[in-house]
């Protein structure tokens, strides 16, 4: 029985060079070019697909809503630049299993220009309702695996009555 709690080894295995010292001291670029198009699944999250709202040949600018979320655990997706929606169709999704999903591709035009934003006035005076609107309007989610929607956790600390709301941002 005490086998089960011992730390086992594991042995073999890829152990490949890390290289770190090359780039450690090499600013990250950030002067890369916008991608001619841009291919954008709906479906990022666990829960159900954003639903598109928006039109083969439609202008959009980045920061723009693309497709709204549905239900409780969906989030919803933004324009990451400017452009023009050049097709809304079924595409392979960037996941091992390449199963077919709907995904909005935009041409960029290369001015990468935003629609305007509206900050609230004074965050700190939102009550709790308002920042978990916000939030989930953002599309805000987790960057683990399930790629889950900040604003469900979020509504359930406020019905759990949790006084104090950190942001790791990190992520």
């Amino acid at each position: 029985m005490l086998a089960l709690f011992e730390n086992p080894r594991l042995r073999g295995g890829i152990h490949a060079e890390e290289h770190k010292a090359e780039t450690s001291g090499v600013p990250i670029a950030l002067d890369m070019p916008l991608p001619k198009k841009l291919y954008i699944p709906v479906q990022q999250h666990v829960g159900k697909p954003a639903e598109p709202l928006v039109k083969v040949g439609e202008k959009v600018l980045k920061g723009q809503l693309l497709a709204y979320s549905q239900g409780t655990i969906s989030a919803p997706v933004h324009a990451p630049s400017s452009g023009e929606i050049a097709d809304v169709m079924d595409f392979p999704a960037p996941h091992p299993s390449a199963l077919p999903i709907r995904t909005i591709i935009i041409e960029t035009d290369g001015l990468d220009q935003w629609q305007p934003l509206k900050a609230p006035d004074d965050p700190f005076a939102l009550p709790a309702e308002e920042i978990c609107a916000l939030v989930g309007a953002a599309g805000v989610v987790g960057l683990g695996g399930a790629v889950f929607p900040s604003a469900v956790k979020l509504d359930l600390g406020r019905k759990n009555k949790i006084h104090t709301l950190l942001i790791n941002a990190g992520e």
